[in-house]
């Protein structure tokens, strides 16, 4: 099997995917808070050329940070 994914949303920032025809890609992060970012990860048989797709949403959030009262 080959994996192939895509962002389909937001448009941007548009996301560089490491490994993006793997099972388990990764990017980093931009400066957003609270940005759904959404892939179409579609998996292609490689000896019969059938596909298979699914959607997949990843929430990004900016780090609690605690403030020290001294």
């Amino acid at each position: 099997f080959r994996s192939q994914w895509t962002q389909v949303s937001p448009t941007s920032p548009v996301l560089t995917l490491t490994g993006a025809t793997t099972d388990n890609p990764s990017f980093t992060a931009p400066d957003v808070n609270d940005v759904d970012f959404r892939f179409v990860v579609t998996y292609t048989d490689s000896a019969t050329g059938r596909q298979a797709s699914d959607k997949v949403a990843v929430r990004v959030r900016k780090p609690i940070t605690q403030i020290s009262t001294g």
